[in-house]
C-alpha cells in the first residue's frame, strides 16, 4: 500500500516560495497531500501572504509561512533555518529555482536530502561559479517529464547529482474527472481550454479556430478557464473576428477539470509545456484532446494515450483536425481513463521518488 513504512520515513517538508498562482503552486499542494496520505506526515513551507498559503490552509494542509522579499533574504535565511530545526525536517523538496540562494544558506546539517522538483521550462543557463555553489547541497533532481529532465541538464549545474523522472499523479482528482460529452447527437461543437490567459498557452489560436469552423458551417463554441495578463487583447480579438457570442471567459475557477463533462473536445495549442497539468487532466478524463507537436506533448504518445497532435503552430491543421472530429462524430477516447490509472497513479509517482527522500 505505502511505498515505505512510516517508521522509516524522515520528516519531510515541501517548500514553494512562489508568490504566483499556477501549475507549480498547485502541484506543491497536491504533493504534500499525496505524501501525507501515503506516509502520515508532510509540511508545506510557503512565502507569507501568497495564494499558496491561503489555499493550503483552506485545503487543510499543514502550512508554515515565512515572510521575506525577493529571492535572497537574510531574514528569510534565519527564519527558514529556525523552522527546519524546530520541525526536525530531514528531507526538503523545493519547488522552484530562484529562492535556492536563500535555501542554501538556511539548510542546517540535519538536512539529509535536499531534492529540487523541476516542473517549469527554463531558458537561461545557471552554471556559473555562484550557481554551482548555491546548488551544491542538492542531492537529487526530481523531474516531472522526460522533456523537463533534458531541460534541467542543460540549464542547471547538475554534475554527478542524480536526476529522476516521476510523473505528477492524479491523486484524488481521478475520482472527480467526469465522462466527456458524446458527439453523436450534438447540435453545437463545445470546446474547452484551461490555462493562464497568456500568448504562450494558445487561447488565441482556439478563438481563431472557432471563427474558421463557423465560417465552414460547423457550430463551434469555446469556453476558457483561467486568468492572466492577455484578457484585454483576447477581447479585441473576439471583436475583430466577430465571435464574441460564441466565446466565454470564466476566469479563475476552482478545480476546472470538474467541468470537462460539458465539452466535446479539449483544445490546448500551447507553445511550451513542461508537463501540462490541464492537458493531462483532460487526457485522463477521456475527452478528445488536441495539441501542437512541441515540448512535452509527444511524450504522452509513448504512454499509449489517444489524442490529436498536429504540426507545431499549424493553425490550419488544427482547424482541419477539429472539423474532421465533428464531421465524423467519432466516439470519445474514454479508454484513456484506464491508461491514466497506471500512468499517473500515486503509487507510481512516489515509488520513483522514495529512494531520494529517505
Amino acid at each position: 500500500m505505502n511505498a515505505l513504512e512510516n517508521s522509516f520515513l524522515p520528516r519531510i517538508a515541501i517548500a514553494c516560495f512562489s508568490p504566483n498562482y499556477g501549475g507549480m503552486e498547485q502541484d506543491a499542494e497536491w504533493l504534500v497531500k499525496k505524501i501525507k496520505d501515503q506516509f502520515g506526515q508532510c509540511l508545506l513551507l510557503v512565502r507569507a501572504g501568497t495564494w499558496l498559503e491561503k489555499h493550503g490552509r483552506e485545503q487543510g494542509v499543514d502550512v508554515r509561512s515565512i515572510r521575506f522579499r525577493g529571492s535572497f533574504s537574510l531574514p528569510g535565511i534565519y527564519r527558514l533555518r529556525e523552522l527546519l530545526l524546530e520541525e526536525k525536517v530531514e528531507t526538503l523538496v523545493f519547488f522552484g529555482s530562484s529562492e535556492i540562494k536563500t535555501i542554501h544558506f538556511a539548510l542546517p546539517p540535519s538536512i539529509k536530502n535536499f531534492v529540487v522538483r523541476h516542473g517549469t521550462l527554463k531558458s537561461n543557463p545557471k552554471k556559473d561559479l555562484l550557481h554551482r555553489y548555491v546548488w551544491s547541497r542538492v542531492t537529487a533532481h526530481w523531474c516531472i517529464s522526460d522533456y523537463i529532465m533534458e531541460n534541467a541538464k542543460k540549464i542547471y549545474p547538475v554534475g554527478e547529482t542524480p536526476l529522476f523522472k516521476s510523473y505528477i499523479a492524479l491523486g484524488a482528482k481521478a475520482d472527480l474527472l467526469p465522462m466527456p460529452l458524446p458527439l453523436s447527437e450534438a447540435s453545437e461543437f463545445r470546446l474547452a481550454h484551461i490555462g493562464r490567459l497568456e500568448e504562450v498557452k494558445g487561447q488565441g489560436d482556439v478563438v481563431e479556430a472557432v471563427a474558421t469552423l463557423r465560417e465552414r458551417g460547423i457550430p463551434a463554441v469555446a469556453d476558457f478557464y483561467g486568468e492572466g495578463s492577455q484578457r484585454a487583447l483576447f477581447d479585441q480579438l473576439l471583436n475583430k473576428l466577430s465571435v464574441s457570442e460564441y466565446i466565454k471567459f470564466y476566469g479563475h475557477v476552482e478545480a476546472p477539470y470538474q467541468y470537462l463533462g460539458q465539452y466535446h473536445a479539449f483544445v490546448y495549442p500551447s507553445r511550451s509545456e513542461g508537463f501540462g497539468n490541464s492537458f493531462v487532466e483532460a487526457l485522463c478524463a477521456g475527452i478528445k484532446c488536441f495539441c501542437y507537436e512541441n515540448t512535452v506533448f509527444p511524450e504522452f504518445r509513448s504512454l499509449g494515450f489517444d489524442y490529436v497532435m498536429v504540426p507545431n503552430l499549424d493553425k490550419d491543421a488544427l482547424v482541419s483536425s477539429l472539423a474532421e472530429f465533428w464531421l465524423s462524430r467519432s466516439n470519445q477516447p474514454t479508454y484513456n481513463r484506464d491508461i491514466a490509472k497506471s500512468a499517473f497513479s500515486v503509487d507510481e509517482e512516489l515509488k520513483n521518488a522514495v529512494p531520494y527522500l529517505v
